[in-house]
């Protein structure tokens, strides 16, 4: 991830390299514990690849793409006309001006020209909800299939009745293909598009009329990563194109050589390097760099291509690659080297560099510099990849909830589930409020599909933004949020053993001992026929378990009241044994996929006698312990900024820490200022 960013930040464009790097080890915790790395040939040959595969998106000699508008009205599309001249099975209504999209099924809707240029590009679509009185989704996706997937660029809200003209801006591979969906459609009393075809349906739709491309998105040409990285050597356009075997393609400019190569070359080297060693160059260290690119032009290579040279041996150099800083006290330059990778996940700009030449970060300035540098929008790649690595959501696809027990799951909601808690934590950090709110939260952040999910009124639209939570919510803090929820189950039951454990671990930072190697795992009844907790009444029946599930269960029960998916419940969902739901309906009609089984019990013990009959007076007891959970955090940041584990004589530094916030009771900025303020950060 910090080599994505890196090399984005340092050539000034977009890479896209990440699926060319092997991924890295974290077993530890995080991905950016260095003991836990290794280097191998693999890893050599990976950023080398790497290397050329970025240079090459920096690097654009080529005709200046079209930039123009192309629209794509959907009456028109060939796919649709071919799917509408089938004698049954259609699906896609038809209106006068647009058609109508009752399921998702990309292969009708892909518009007919795929991505002709990766760059950035803008999406618009006119669209409205059709045959509905709720609005209904609308999504903007984009597939590939030379790689296998397809992503949601961007989801909107749809009226009925009501047009709108809907824009994503996104970034696009080359040979990517774009199409509209849909989700949060209801059915035509429970029957199925498929069967009973589009004049007959009554159920609800998407209209779309048209969708428009307009990019790639060009200010100048040749692009600025281009100009920036070759400084002042001059590009000459030539007087007619020139067909480049190296890149495959026509090329409209050529690079020239000057009258004196060698100058020329120390000028974009000792432009480049600096930047990608995060420090001043040593005397004498250009000169190999430069070296390799004469010794290029020598054996009849392009000036191009030597230039590459130069540049792919700056990328994959070792001071390019890896920190070295010496043991002690940590210098100007490799104190910025830190936090920049602490921070932005990436190298200092040009601004936090300067600072660092000048000595201010070692002279008093850090706090200030910490402070521009939270205030950048770049920090929001820190807070993302430490959530998404502290609290396990790089996790978030790693089960699929079963489709008859979870059948209102989808997408949309799973990309809410993260979004919430980013935009939470973010929140906590941007205003320094107190780590309580991790436990427990008079508010959180959610879209309409997320609120209805949560049972959340009066909330529109597919923006997140932050509301007030009902005061019997069961929701507030960490613990009451799906995402959460969802990664501490698998897809088809809860375990108070798994969401116990995560308390502790994650949250409370006392990780509980490991199952001794006799002791079998409880497998949950999916008949529900007997609850998860009288398996573990029996299981704790051994004197060697209890010790450790006397601290597991409780958050684990009080966890209980929650599903696979994070949604609330009273009772346990299964396919077999049951009563018939009646008082919901899934896509405006009734279910049938699962039935409601044994009541929850979401009643526990503390270790200390206290007791809860529930997730509220659970999180009541659970905020006396927010100075461990304080502590955690801390050790947590500090994990995740240096790369190395706290070991015991870090122990009193971490305290001294905590300590430093308590006047601010907690507060999660102040503790990022006092983990960069402390020892463990400054040194080595």
């Amino acid at each position: 991830t910090e080599y994505q960013y890196t090399l984005d930040d340092l050539l000034s464009t977009k890479t896209d390299v990440l699926r060319l790097i092997p991924a890295e080890n974290s077993s530890s915790g995080f991905d950016t514990v260095a003991a836990a790395q290794g280097f191998s040939p693999l890893h050599a040959k990976s950023y080398l690849n790497a290397a050329d595969v970025a240079l090459d998106r920096a690097i654009k000699l080529q005709k200046k793409p079209d930039s123009g508008k192309r629209r794509f009205n959907f009456l028109e599309s060939k796919h649709v006309k071919k799917h509408l001249d089938k004698d049954d099975h259609v699906i896609v209504g038809t209106l006068d001006d647009a058609i109508v999209m009752f399921s998702n099924a990309s292969y009708i809707y892909k518009i007919e020209k795929h991505i002709p240029e990766r760059g950035w590009y803008k999406i618009r679509a006119k669209a409205w909800g059709y045959q509905t009185e709720k609005p209904v989704v609308l999504t903007l996706n984009g597939g590939h299939y030379n790689r296998g997937f397809e992503d949601t660029l961007g989801y909107f809200d749809l009226e009925p009745d009501k047009p709108r003209i809907v824009e994503v801006t996104a970034f696009l591979d080359y040979n990517q293909y774009i199409f509209p969906g849909v989700e949060g459609l209801v059915s035509h009393d429970g029957k199925n598009i498929w069967s009973i075809g589009p004049d007959e349906y009554k159920g609800s739709g998407v209209a779309i009329e048209w969708l428009e491309l307009e990019g790639p998105l060009v200010n100048e040409w040749p692009p600025f990563s281009t100009t920036n990285l070759l400084k002042d050597i001059e590009l000459k356009k030539l007087p007619s194109k020139k067909w480049d075997a190296r890149r495959n393609l026509h090329i409209e400019y050529e690079i020239t050589r000057g009258k004196d190569t060698k100058k020329e070359l120390k000028r974009v080297v000792r432009w480049l390097a600096p930047r990608a060693f995060r420090r001043p160059l040593l005397d004498g260290e250009g000169v190999p760099f430069v070296d390799l690119a004469l010794n290029a032009i020598k054996n009849g290579r392009s000036y191009d291509e030597a230039l590459r040279v130069a540049f792919r041996a700056v990328l994959a150099s070792p001071n390019f690659l890896f920190m070295t800083p010496e043991p002690g006290k940590l210098n100007d330059f490799d104190l910025a080297s830190r936090l920049s990778f602490f921070l932005w996940k990436s190298i200092p700009d040009q601004h936090l560099f300067m600072a660092a030449k000048d000595k201010k970060l070692t002279g008093g300035q850090l706090k200030d510099e910490v402070e521009r540098m939270l205030k950048d929008e770049k920090s929001s790649r820190f807070i993302n990849d430490f959530v998404n690595q502290w609290l396990q959501l790089k996790e978030i696809d790693a089960t699929a909830p079963d489709k008859r027990l979870y059948p209102e799951f989808d997408n949309l909601l799973k990309s809410a589930m993260v979004e919430e808690t980013q935009a939470f934590v973010s929140y906590l950090i941007e205003r320094d409020l107190s780590v309580e709110n991790l436990i427990d939260s008079k508010f959180t952040f959610v879209n309409r599909r997320l609120a209805e999910h949560y049972g959340i009124k009066n909330v529109k639209g597919q923006t997140f933004r932050k509301v007030k939570l009902p005061a019997d919510s069961p929701r507030g803090g960490l613990l009451g949020q799906a995402a959460i929820l969802k990664v501490t189950a698998n897809g088809t039951t809860t375990s108070p053993v798994l969401r116990g454990s995560w308390v502790l671990t994650h949250l409370l930072g006392t990780p509980p001992n490991p199952p001794p190697p006799s002791i079998g795992s409880i497998e949950p009844d999916t008949r529900g026929t007997t609850t998860i907790r009288e398996l573990l009444d029996k299981h704790r029946n051994d004197e060697t378990c209890a010790s450790c599930h006397q601290l597991i269960d409780p958050p684990g029960f009080a966890l209980e009241c929650f599903d696979v998916i994070g949604g609330y419940r009273q009772k346990f969902r299964n396919k077999e044994n049951g009563d018939r739901v009646t008082d919901k309906t899934l896509h405006g009609r009734n279910i049938w996929e699962y039935k409601y089984g044994l009541d929850v019990d979401a009643s526990g013990e503390l270790p200390d006698g206290q007791t809860f009959d529930g997730i509220k007076q659970y999180k009541k007891l659970l905020v006396q312990q927010k100075e461990q959970v304080a502590r955690h955090l801390i050790s947590q940041l500090v994990v995740y900024s240096t790369g190395a584990e706290i070991q015991f004589a870090d122990r009193d530094e971490v305290e001294a820490i905590l300590d430093r916030c308590r006047d601010s009771d907690f507060g999660m900025r102040t503790m990022i200022h006092e983990v960069i303020q402390s020892k463990l950060f400054l040194e080595k």
